[in-house]
């Protein structure tokens, strides 16, 4: 038997061409490892700042009283930054003792518990009063609440604009005037109060709005509303 014996070994261009092989394989494996790192550790903070907001939140929603303000604190369990922006939502602050200018007004006394408001196509009819105005913006209509027993007033909007309730309130109020909507669109607003309210935040929604973030920027947000009865 003829035995070959060959130390031939390998040569300086094969070694060079498995390097360049092995590097354009390892190359994107590396990226993949180091951007799957990237996202668990994206994942995990968002996780842990949605539970850091949420905590906060509850304890907001859980006062009694509110303020209008922007704050902001740094989280002692978790060293992430957290932001509070509290703010009166659609609220008419009035201190002249008039009324805001609405396109109508509805003296809640005048009308009987389950009225419908209807609000037509062909001019808007709102207890016998006519708006004039046909332009797409939003109809802005009052409804004055010093009613001598809790009652419920529906809306009809049988427009394709918008329409904002407000349901204003006075400091001696106690009985509640409930909105319902029926058609169309419409936003009720049970923030209003006028010059004579003793205590500013009667009835008044607030929105609150949690935002958590590191140094990489916001890692959660969120967002609620309360109303102060």
């Amino acid at each position: 038997m003829k035995i070959i014996n060959n130390n031939k070994g390998l040569t300086l261009v094969e070694v060079l061409v498995s390097i360049a092989i092995l590097g354009i394989i390892i190359t994107p494996l590396a990226s993949l490892f180091v951007s799957s790192v990237r996202n668990n550790t994206n994942a995990q903070d968002r996780l842990i700042a949605n539970q850091v907001a949420q905590r906060y939140m509850e304890q907001l929603i859980g006062k009694d009283t509110l303020s209008a303000n922007v704050s902001s604190k740094v989280d002692t369990d978790t060293g992430m930054t957290v932001t509070f922006n509290i703010s009166k939502y659609g609220a008419y602050e009035n201190s002249t003792g008039s009324l805001p200018s609405f396109d109508a007004t509805i003296n809640a006394p005048d009308r009987t518990n389950g009225d419908t408001i209807n609000i037509e196509n062909t001019g808007v009819f709102i207890n016998e009063i006519l708006l004039t105005n046909t332009s797409t913006d939003p109809i802005d209509i009052g409804i004055i609440c010093n009613v001598a027993n809790n009652m419920t007033l529906n809306v009809s909007n049988n427009t394709t604009r918008r329409v904002n309730i407000y349901k204003v309130y006075s400091s001696s109020e106690t009985n509640k005037v409930t909105v319902n909507t029926t058609n169309g669109q419409v936003y009720i607003y049970e923030n209003i109060y006028d010059s004579s309210i003793s205590d500013g935040n009667k009835n008044m929604v607030f929105k609150i709005k949690i935002t958590v973030s590191n140094k990489r920027g916001t890692l959660a947000e969120l967002v609620t509303f309360k109303t102060i009865k």
